[in-house]
């Protein structure tokens, strides 16, 4: 009820509940008002209410963390969902390993080793484009066995010239 000449109202009665509701809905004081056949300046005095607006913050929050509440449940079903596509896709890329299609099973092989680490190169053979799949820790093996011929073959232009220097003093010799 309310007191005089303020618009503190004591205790909400069912038709400010109404109003509460509608308020939480998002309608308007004009709306509720016409809705409820009130008058404005009543829905208004109701609203402005401090025990209104304690009991409107209350149900405010309850909303909110029920929405926080269904937006975690949410997220969290978006994960399972996507989670078990992505198992489904490779269960499909695998799959992809068995067909009777050489280019399918080529495809589906270096999916599988493009998304588990292994870096694809491809290399122009002839005008053909071959893709050689490779490991980094290979591909650094390669490197270190191609410098590795490097030093090789100019310890033996070394050696092929020191043989030649002794052959040449030998004959001088003879």
């Amino acid at each position: 009820m309310k007191t005089q000449n303020s618009n503190h109202i004591e205790t909400l009665n069912p038709r400010h509940f109404r109003i509460l509701d509608l308020c939480l809905q998002g309608k308007t004081a004009k709306q509720t008002s016409d809705i409820l056949q009130m008058s404005y300046n009543q829905v208004m005095n109701i609203m402005h209410s401090p025990n209104f607006q304690h009991e409107l913050s209350l149900r405010r929050v309850k909303i909110e963390d029920k929405m926080d509440t269904n937006i975690a449940d949410a997220k969290d079903t978006v994960n399972d969902v996507l989670k078990q596509a992505a198992l489904n896709a490779a269960n499909n890329l695998i799959n992809g390993l068995n067909s009777k299609d050489d280019s399918i099973v080529f495809r589906s092989a270096t999916d599988i080793l493009d998304r588990t680490g292994y870096p694809k190169v491809t290399k122009n053979l002839g005008g053909t484009v071959a893709a050689i799949v490779i490991s980094k820790d290979d591909a650094e093996r390669i490197a270190e066995s191609m410098d590795l011929d490097k030093n090789v073959k100019k310890v033996e232009e070394n050696d092929k010239v020191e043989n030649d220097k002794v052959e040449k003093a030998g004959r001088l010799k003879s």
